[in-house]
């Protein structure tokens, strides 16, 4: 009867385009096992696609949702001889001018934060895009760092990154922030956000250090240290 009812042989299956080749028609090529969420792009893959986006507005904010809604998150202590990280997911283009973090009970205590590139051929922390000085503030307060001038990420993988000034018991207590990780596959349950599982470097409390690419990448299993995120006012 042919394919399809029709006569003729079966067409091929697509071929996916490149940055300078265009692509051409055929058959959607089959979905692997695990590959249920997943959509058909351009080049002919399955994968995440990122939703068209422009700049968040000022009472947004732009990181993990690993304390999104909750209050009070208890954690170990957090260790000033350690560089906490947690990951955002930048999608399109957004603008940011400042980056902050959820103070916990921890208001006698200095932190700085800061922001690296992910070095996506092996998923590490590499360049420094920008640091804070000293904060502090009130217990269970948003504290945030002005970057000026300010700065325009795109679709990439970063860093967020918080150190204390001492040993400390911080709580990553909630505020309202995108799951961005959604993007990924994962939700706040994922291991490399969940509570009691925070990735870090060893780094002595001061200026956070230029590159993070020659440091050894750890994972605490016993803190849930507060979230790094970004916003434009």
């Amino acid at each position: 009867m042919g394919f399809f009812g029709g006569g003729g042989a079966a067409p091929a299956n697509m071929v996916g385009a490149t940055s300078s080749v265009a692509g051409t028609a055929g058959l959607v090529p089959a979905p692997a096992a695990g590959q249920e969420n997943l959509m058909l792009k351009g080049g002919g893959l399955f994968g995440w696609i990122y939703p068209p986006s422009t700049d968040i507005a000022s009472s947004e904010y732009h990181g993990p949702n690993a304390a999104a809604n909750l209050t009070g998150i208890s954690s170990s202590s957090l260790q000033a001889s350690r560089l906490y990280l947690s990951i955002l997911l930048m999608s399109g283009s957004k603008t940011f001018n400042r980056i902050g973090f959820r103070f916990g009970n921890a208001a006698s205590c200095d932190a700085r934060i800061g922001l690296y590139e992910c070095d996506t051929t092996n998923f590490r922390p590499s360049s420094l895009v920008v640091g804070s000085t000293a904060l502090n503030g009130s217990t269970n307060t948003n504290i945030e760092f002005t970057i000026s001038p300010s700065i325009t990420l795109k679709n990439k993988i970063y860093f967020g990154a918080l150190i204390p000034s001492i040993n400390t018991s911080m709580n990553a207590n909630g505020i309202v922030q995108y799951d961005v990780l959604n993007y990924l596959g994962c939700t706040y349950t994922s291991s490399v956000i969940m509570a009691n599982n925070r990735i870090f470097v060893d780094f002595n409390y001061a200026a956070l250090p230029s590159d993070l690419s020659s440091y050894t990448i750890k994972v605490d299993t016993n803190v849930n240290a507060p979230i790094v995120y970004l916003r434009n006012v």
